[in-house]
């Protein structure tokens, strides 16, 4: 036999308990002979155990050694010397091999099967008698000592029902010993050796998976036996579908049939991320939506970044209204590909989710849980039925006090992503998601909402230790659209920071009303953030003031403050966690100079530079420091600016925040 996965593995070399199992099974009488033997290693369990003791018992394997070392490789002379006992040997016979020694106990086995044409020597004129035995010179040397040869004429004109294997290459010395010795047949002499009267034919099963094709070729009236288990990247095959119809079907269970061709596509739950990654985004405008419907395409999205791996499966995933330009493609396509949606027709991406379907996709995440429906609307009828039962027996989706599931309900985001977190085993930080601050927070999810752990843990990324069912986060951040909120391991000081003086101030935004935080403040705040320079800059709205830092991520120190006017509340500077991109010498125009000017935030037109001068003037044009007055940038006094040009490299760290 092959060794499976369709290979024969021809140079590998061949075991004493192979062996014994090929020379039992050409052995006409196969009942135990009279001799003694005694193998201590030895028990009716393993599945050598008869052709062992039969062999021995007739003597043809040594009767008296203490262990049989079924695993050992095989020497060529040890497997004549079993072949010769066989069959008998010629005592005067000869042979003239330059490594075989006629004192050897091995000499008159090694010589009669040279004489009778069963072996061959090697090209230097030794026999190599010491060298291990392959599985491809076992073919060509037990077919010599019975006289088997393919049928040439089968192989040139039905090659493809013939059994081979994909490392057996035609041309080898062994190509067709290894096709004779594998399939079985009837056969006549002709003049050029056996012609195959009948013989049993094999047929292609193909596997799709991930978008790999494997083939086995199988003996008629069998059943398939080198189905994958797994895909290449180490997912666990959980089902099979029929590749022409789509239904559901299980390789093992087939019976190969002549004429036929069967073809499987394997389906495989999906690796989910095990690290705790923000998976779901609010909308530009601060807000989460907490009770705006799912739509289909957003639970795609939601679950595609969840997906540990976001390789494609091998099922049909084309949809007439998803295209390539569609922010959800890569989400609803991959989906699709791997049986967690159904591709093909219509996706409806934005059509509201039903508690049914959301349901559907993620039940599709493992294995179908059976048992009966415990709500009053859903019963076998419901084509979600095993879907429903699945996700509700695993405490994702829960029913509502009246016994109901209500399964063509629309579903929340707030309520998929309690559903998410429940299936991921995402308990949340009561704690610390009670601290943040508004650059993690959403202003239509307040610390009252019912979901707004679920919510926090959702959008935030984390590291964290379990105590029980409770997590507690280390370290986190937070992403909105471009903006990336890096970690730091002081934001909950920040939020106490911004929160006292935002709602506790109420002055005018002027340099007469003259806050500010403590230099510990200032420094605990941006301790957590990293730049890629020595500098770091906070840019503060509520206290109109630029900080600037030297030093490195957990030792920033304040080196300068400065006084500015940001953007007024029609065209505020926007809070931000960005970089400074390049310097200018100034920007004039005919209505105003600034100089110089330090950009920041790449692709924007958003820069710390000088109050406003009339045009070639140094006569200021607009004064107005210490209060929202820009349409975006940071104004600041001319020297103050002029350090920043100086001495800030491009690159360096740039806060912007309430």
């Amino acid at each position: 036999n092959g060794v499976g996965g369709g290979k024969f593995s021809p140079s590998n070399t061949i075991t004493w308990a192979r062996v014994a199992t090929i020379i039992y099974n050409l052995l006409v009488d196969q009942s135990c002979g009279s001799k003694e033997y005694d193998y201590s290693n030895l028990d009716s369990s393993q599945w050598y155990y008869t052709p062992v003791t039969v062999l021995a018992s007739k003597g043809i394997l040594p009767p008296d050694g203490s262990e049989f070392n079924p695993n050992e490789s095989i020497t060529r002379q040890d497997f004549v010397k079993l072949i010769v006992t066989v069959a008998g040997a010629d005592v005067q016979a000869q042979c003239s091999f330059t490594d075989v020694d006629e004192c050897s106990e091995y000499y008159v086995y090694i010589a009669t099967a040279a004489s009778r044409g069963w072996i061959s020597g090697f090209p230097d004129g030794g026999f190599h008698p010491d060298g291990n035995l392959t599985r491809g010179q076992t073919a060509v040397i037990i077919n010599n000592m019975l006289g088997r040869s393919a049928d040439l004429e089968v192989l040139n004109n039905d090659a493809q029902h013939v059994r081979t294997f994909t490392d057996v290459e035609e041309g080898r010395y062994y190509y067709f010993d290894i096709i004779e010795a594998t399939v079985d047949h009837e056969y006549t002499y002709g003049e050029e050796g056996e012609v195959w009267t009948s013989y049993k034919k094999q047929w292609p099963v193909t596997y799709i998976v991930a978008g790999d094709v494997y083939t086995e070729y199988v003996y008629e009236g069998l059943k398939p036996e080198n189905i994958p288990s797994k895909t290449s990247s180490g997912n666990l095959i959980t089902c099979w579908y029929e590749t022409q119809s789509g239904n559901q079907a299980d390789p093992k269970a087939v019976v190969v049939e002549p004429d036929t061709s069967y073809s499987f596509t394997a389906y495989w739950a999906p690796k989910l991320i095990s690290a705790h990654v923000q998976y779901v985004e609010g909308f530009s405008d601060g807000t989460f939506g907490p009770d705006m419907t799912l739509t289909r395409a957003q639970t795609c999205q939601m679950l595609y970044n969840l997906l540990d791996s976001k390789d494609k499966g091998g099922f049909e995933s084309g949809f007439i209204d998803v295209h390539s330009s569609d922010w959800y493609y890569a989400a609803v396509t991959t989906l699709a590909s791997l049986r967690i949606i159904e591709g093909g027709g219509e996706f409806r991406p934005e059509d509201k989710i039903t508690r049914a379907e959301f349901a559907c996709i993620i039940a599709a995440l493992i294995p179908a849980v059976s048992g009966e429906s415990t709500f009053s609307d859903v019963d076998e009828t419901n084509e979600y039925f095993s879907a429903i039962i699945t996700a509700a027996a695993k405490g994702w989706l829960n029913g509502y006090p009246d016994g109901t599931f209500r399964p063509d309900n629309t579903l929340t985001r707030a309520e998929a992503v309690t559903a998410f977190n429940k299936m991921l085993g995402r308990t949340g930080d009561k704690t610390n998601a009670a601290k943040m601050d508004t650059r993690y927070t959403f202003s239509d999810v307040p610390r009252s909402h019912w979901a707004y752990n679920a919510v926090m843990e959702a959008a935030t990324t984390h590291t964290y230790t379990v105590s029980g069912s409770s997590e507690t986060w280390s370290e986190y951040s937070h992403k909105t659209g471009t903006l990336n909120w890096e970690n730091s391991d002081s934001v909950v000081n920040g939020a106490k920071i911004i929160t006292y003086y935002k709602s506790n101030y109420t002055g005018d935004y002027t340099h007469n009303y003259n806050i500010d935080y403590s230099t510990a403040d200032k420094e605990n705040f941006v301790s957590g953030y990293s730049s890629n320079t020595g500098y770091l800059v906070w840019v503060s709205r509520a206290c109109q003031k630029v900080y600037l830092f030297t030093g490195y991520k957990g030792n920033w120190k304040l080196s300068k403050t400065f006084l500015c006017a940001t953007g007024k509340m029609s065209s505020p500077t926007p809070e931000c966690v960005t970089t400074t991109t390049y310097k200018q010498t100034g920007w004039f125009t005919d209505h105003y100079t600034v100089a110089p000017v330090v950009r920041f935030m790449s692709g924007s037109g958003f820069a710390f530079h000088s109050r406003l001068y009339y045009p070639g003037t140094n006569i200021l044009s607009d004064a107005t420091i210490g209060m929202p007055a820009s349409a975006g940038c940071v104004r600041m006094l001319t020297p103050d600016v002029t350090y920043l040009y100086n001495y800030l490299p491009s690159g360096t760290k740039v806060i912007v925040s309430k």
